[in-house]
């Protein structure tokens, strides 16, 4: 291991791939050109509209940084003598006589000559040494308004835009046609730089009834769009979970604009919790134990599906197909076909595959999140008694039931369109799940 912090680019012409060259090892306490001043300004407010508080208007804003994640450029080399990871293309393997099986000591030494005999730098990533801390501006507006004593409506408009958040390509990849790389002196897995972006905006209403009566509940209802060139996050290695690597060409991230990871369109919640009367009015003690003062209570939950990232595999390291104009990507009824196919087959079409790269022809057509996945609704309850046995001694029976209703939510959709599952919806958000527990407190 090594406590450097990566390799770093250093290429007098911008982005030119065939011009790229890496620069020195950096020390890994200062692994980037971290810039010194952040200014973060704030300002909220609220208005008392009536004078009474039963109508407030509120809002805010503000810019909030962060310091880059330090893990996400120490991934990028973790031993000064060997990559963390080769990607070959198919020129590659044909070159070096690669072949299926082969082991680490086998690439070892291919990567050993390729550095000695052939003056190739082979790095995991490069990292933009200017690279700028992420920051985000956070704005909110909205109204409160009291409806009774107990009951309160509150609306807003909530909305986070994400800016200088790292963003991984992959660089200097195979060309469609040859195969050769524009650079064959030069093999990186990832280009990591703070181009990527996000913005989040909703509309979020929320009724609330504070308990009274015996009674509390509240409803919420979320509408929001979250859109990003990966997946939006700004954690972990920028290149795995959330923060996918989905750029078909290294040159035209713009394109690549589409739903973040998480993106629901539709949100709903409604839980309540009541709590049967003590019935006073009864003689028995033991009745008013038995029947009195029970807690009752539930959440509802309703969204609509997440976006899908329909792939097609080939040697780029990601490639997408191509939408067949004119076709619902989503059959209609899919429940009831066979195998739960979700996504309509003739809505899709693989990109032609050059033999010679290895490689699709060209960027597919399908954008990422283009289809959702579907939605889903469910039902949570519970039933609880606290039992009082003696001044000092209390018992606590309680019964949970999680998707009550025992709902079929199918999810876990296949992407790949290279699968021969493609499109089938693979798994559950899960079964009916009853639990039964019991507390003694003294």
């Amino acid at each position: 291991a090594t406590d450097a912090a990566g390799s770093f680019m250093v290429n007098p012409d911008g982005l030119n791939i065939s011009n790229m060259t890496p620069g020195p090892i950096r020390p890994a306490d200062k692994a980037y050109e971290s810039d010194a001043v952040n200014f973060g300004p704030r300002f909220g407010f609220a208005y008392n509209v009536s004078g009474n508080g039963k109508t407030v208007i509120r809002g805010g804003t503000g810019v909030l940084f962060s310091p880059q994640i330090m893990a996400a450029l120490w991934s990028g080399v973790h031993a000064l003598n060997a990559p963390r990871r080769v990607i070959f293309s198919r020129q590659d393997a044909i070159k070096y006589g690669l072949k299926y099986p082969m082991y680490n000591d086998d690439f070892r030494a291919v990567v050993a000559r390729q550095i000695k005999d052939e003056s190739i730098t082979n790095v995991f990533q490069v990292v933009n040494p200017k690279i700028q801390n992420p920051y985000a501006f956070h704005y909110t507006l909205g109204v409160q308004r009291e409806l009774a004593s107990d009951l309160a409506l509150e609306t807003s408009f909530v909305g986070v835009s994400g800016r200088k958040f790292l963003l991984n390509r992959v660089p200097n990849e195979p060309d469609r046609v040859t195969g050769i790389r524009p650079n064959p002196k030069f093999l990186t897995n990832f280009y990591l730089d703070e181009s990527q972006t996000s913005s989040y905006f909703s509309w979020q209403t929320s009724l609330r009834k504070r308990y009274s009566h015996n009674l509390s509940s509240s409803v919420h209802y979320t509408w929001g769009k979250a859109l990003a060139y990966g997946g939006g996050g700004d954690i972990g290695a920028a290149y795995q979970g959330d923060n996918n690597t989905r750029v078909q060409d290294f040159y035209n991230i713009a394109i690549e604009k589409s739903p973040g990871a998480g993106d629901v369109t539709h949100n709903f919640v409604a839980e309540w919790g009541y709590d049967t009367p003590r019935l006073s009015s009864v003689k028995s003690s033991i009745v008013r134990q038995i029947v009195g003062t029970w807690q009752v209570g539930g959440v509802v939950s309703a969204a609509t599906g997440e976006p899908l990232g329909i792939t097609q595999t080939t040697s780029a390291y990601h490639q997408r197909p191509d939408y067949v104009s004119g076709q619902n990507p989503i059959n209609d009824n899919w429940r009831e076909t066979p195998n739960r196919q979700y996504l309509n087959l003739a809505a899709f079409a693989q990109v032609p595959v050059i033999q010679a790269s290895g490689g699709a022809a060209r960027p597919g057509s399908l954008g990422w999140g283009a289809v959702r996945g579907p939605g889903f609704w469910n039902l949570n309850l519970s039933l609880g008694k606290n039992f009082a046995i003696r001044e000092n001694v209390k018992l606590q029976l309680r019964a949970d039931m999680l998707n009550a209703l025992n709902k079929l939510n199918l999810s876990n959709i296949t992407t790949s369109i290279n699968s021969g599952t493609f499109g089938q919806a693979r798994g559950t958000r899960g079964q009916r799940v009853i639990q039964l527990n019991g507390r003694l407190s003294f």
